[in-house]
C-alpha cells in the first residue's frame, strides 16, 4: 500500500499553483530570482568580480621618478608619490581605491575619478572615485563632466578623469546591464517551465509485477490504483505488485539545472572569466595554466592597461611612471617561472644573477652578472678571453 499525498483543495500537490520559491521541488529559487538588485545577488556575478579584482589586487603598485623606482616602503617619497602608494584620500589605502576603480570597470565599464592637487605646491594630494557625475556633449563636441563631488561640490573639469574599457562612440557598454538582461531571461524561462509543467504528474515512482502483465490487466490495475488514490489517497496493491520509488530528477528539477548552467554561461562570458577557474562541475578540462593566461591576456591586463594609463596621464607634468608589479602574478607557476628565466638567460636577455633575483630573489653568484652569446652559450667574458694552450 502506498499513499497518494493530497493538499487541503484535494487536489494533488503537481495541480497546484506553486509560489515563487517553490517553482521547483528540490531546488530553491536563487535569492537573485527574488531582490531588486539581481545582478549583485546572482553569486556567479560576485565570484567572477572577486577573481578578477584579486588578481589585480595582488600586484602592488610602484612607481617610477628619474630612473629609479619606487614602493610605498621606500625612503625620500615626494607628496605625490606619498598619495599614491600610502594615503590617496583620507578613507582609503592604495589597493582599496584600485579594487574599488576595477569594480566599477568590470560592472559598469566606466569609472569617474577626481583627482586634486595643493593649492600653492600643485602636487596630487587626493584621489578618489566620483560616484555622481555623468557626461554631456556641448556643441563643440567636448565632452563636459556634470554633477557633485564627495563633499558636495561642483565638479572641477580639470579634476575628472574618466576612464573606460570598451565604447562604441559616445555610448558606453553597460555590463551591468547586459548581467541583469541575462538573469531576467533565466526568470522568465523558470516561470514558462512552472506553467509548462506546474500540471503534469510527477513520476514518483515505478509498479513492479514479478508476472507479466497483460493489457487487460494492466488497464485493470491502473484504473483500480487511480480511483483508490484519487478518492482516499491511498492506493492499495494485490497480486504481488510492489511499488519502488523513483529518485531521479523530476521535470522541473532538470529544467532548473539547465537553465542555471546556461546563466553561469552566460555570466562567465559577459565578465570574461573562464568558467574553469570557478570551478563548475560542467567546465571543460583545459589546462589550467592555459586558462589562467588567456584570462590574465583577454581580462586582466586590460583593466590594468587602463589603470596604468590614467595614472600616468595624471602624473605626465610629474614625470612620474605608474606600475603594476606583473611579474609574480603573471608567473604564478614556479616552475613555468623558473623555464622562462632559463630562457631568457640562454638568448642573453637577463644575467644570471638577474634571473636568480627574479626567482624570489636568491642570492647571486659569483661572475653571475655576465651574459650568454647565443652562438654556443658561453658567457661573453668567457668567450672574450684567450684560452691556455700548452707549449
Amino acid at each position: 500500500m502506498f499513499k497518494h499525498k493530497k493538499n487541503k483543495n484535494n487536489t494533488s500537490p503537481h495541480h497546484k499553483g506553486l509560489s515563487s520559491n517553490q517553482i521547483f521541488h528540490g531546488l530553491s529559487l536563487p535569492e537573485w530570482a527574488k531582490g531588486n538588485n539581481p545582478a549583485l545577488q546572482e553569486p556567479t556575478v560576485l565570484a567572477c568580480l572577486n577573481l578578477i579584482n584579486r588578481n589585480i589586487m595582488s600586484m602592488p603598485l610602484s612607481c617610477k621618478y628619474q630612473g629609479k623606482y619606487y614602493n610605498r616602503f621606500s625612503q625620500s617619497l615626494n607628496d605625490t608619490m606619498r598619495t599614491i602608494l600610502i594615503k590617496p584620500n583620507e578613507n582609503e589605502t592604495p589597493m582599496q581605491l584600485v579594487s574599488a576603480i576595477v569594480s566599477e570597470l568590470v560592472l559598469n565599464n566606466e569609472c569617474y575619478i577626481q583627482v586634486k592637487r595643493g593649492n600653492s605646491s600643485g602636487h596630487v594630494r587626493e584621489i578618489q572615485i566620483l560616484s555622481g557625475v555623468s557626461r554631456q556633449i556641448q556643441t563643440n563636441g567636448k565632452w563636459r563632466y556634470i554633477g557633485l563631488d564627495n563633499s558636495g561640490i561642483e565638479v572641477k573639469q580639470n579634476e575628472v578623469h574618466y576612464l573606460t574599457v570598451v565604447r562604441t562612440g559616445v555610448q558606453t557598454l553597460n555590463v551591468l546591464q547586459q548581467l541583469n538582461s541575462v538573469i531576467e531571461l533565466s526568470k522568465t524561462t523558470l516561470r514558462h517551465a512552472d506553467n509548462f509543467y506546474n500540471a503534469a504528474p510527477i513520476n514518483s515512482g515505478f509498479i513492479l509485477s514479478p508476472n507479466t502483465i497483460d493489457d487487460e490487466d494492466f488497464q485493470r490495475i491502473r484504473e483500480s490504483v487511480n480511483i483508490q488514490s484519487q478518492q482516499g489517497g491511498y492506493g492499495i496493491l494485490d497480486n504481488g505488485l510492489t511499488f519502488s520509488g523513483s529518485t531521479g530528477f523530476n521535470y522541473k528539477d532538470a529544467m532548473s539545472y539547465e537553465t542555471r548552467k546556461q546563466l553561469q554561461q552566460d555570466i562567465v562570458a559577459v565578465m570574461g572569466v573562464p568558467a574553469q577557474l570557478l570551478g563548475f562541475e560542467w567546465a571543460g578540462n583545459t589546462d589550467i595554466a592555459t586558462l589562467r593566461s588567456s584570462f590574465l591576456s583577454n581580462t586582466i591586463n586590460p583593466i590594468v592597461t587602463v589603470i596604468e594609463e590614467f595614472f600616468n596621464t595624471a602624473l605626465w607634468s610629474f614625470g612620474i611612471e605608474v606600475d603594476f608589479t606583473e611579474e609574480n602574478l603573471l608567473n604564478a607557476d614556479y616552475i613555468q617561472q623558473a623555464q622562462t628565466k632559463m630562457d631568457q638567460y640562454k638568448l642573453g636577455l637577463i644575467s644570471k644573477n638577474e634571473a636568480r633575483l627574479g626567482l624570489t630573489e636568491l642570492s647571486p653568484e659569483q661572475g653571475g652578472n655576465d651574459f650568454v652569446i647565443d652562438s654556443n652559450n658561453l658567457t661573453i667574458g668567457a668567450a672574450g678571453s684567450k684560452p691556455n694552450i700548452e707549449q
